[in-house]
């Protein structure tokens, strides 16, 4: 059973939103820029980089860090959800209230 001509079309349409190079998936934007799609087994290892070795800035500060170069569907989820389970910032109940950085 193939694909009819219209989900071809589509397919295709999708597939110009992506690169793949060098063993790594990028996603790319109309406005230019290119971000990583990293594998979901290094899902952990780069939200715990952007948010412990960084320092403990909490949801949005650790969600803009990481979608300045990194993309994945459901991103801003997993980032919640990781962030909410690390005990310093549930110990320390930090606030931090200053804006999120801009976006460059």
């Amino acid at each position: 059973m193939g694909l009819t001509s219209k989900e071809k079309d589509r397919v295709f349409q999708r597939a110009k939103k992506y690169c793949w190079e060098r063993q790594h998936l990028f996603k790319l934007w109309l406005d230019g820029h290119v971000h990583v799609i990293p594998h979901p087994k290094v899902w952990e290892s780069v939200m715990r980089h952007s948010h412990k070795e960084l320092g403990h800035f909490g949801v949005h500060w650790t969600y803009n860090l990481l979608q300045g170069q990194y993309w994945w569907k459901g991103m801003e989820l997993e980032v919640q959800q990781f962030v909410s389970q690390q005990m310093v910032c549930d110990q320390n109940c930090a606030s931090f209230n200053a804006p999120p950085p801009p976006h460059l």
